[in-house]
């Protein structure tokens, strides 16, 4: 389960999520499940300073991850 932002960390979050867009050309892609807000906010500030490659890289890893658990969740039904 994602976790839940207040809105002053919401209020963060989108305007770190917008300088992240314009660093990196893409939206922000996470696997949150396992992150508390703080965490989420923590891990969105550190990869807007990785280097393009690097962050592509991460963004595909971290799509991945949702993916397998998204499938994960579909097979056990």
């Amino acid at each position: 389960m994602p976790p839940t932002l207040d809105d002053q960390q919401r209020a963060g979050y989108d305007d770190l999520c917008a300088r992240y867009a314009d660093v990196h050309g893409m939206p922000f892609v996470c696997a949150p499940q396992d992150l508390t807000a703080s965490g989420l906010i923590d891990t969105l500030q550190r990869r807007i300073a990785n280097d393009p490659s690097a962050e592509f890289a991460e963004a595909c890893a971290q799509a991945e991850r949702i993916a397998e658990e998204h499938l994960a969740g579909k097979m056990t039904t």
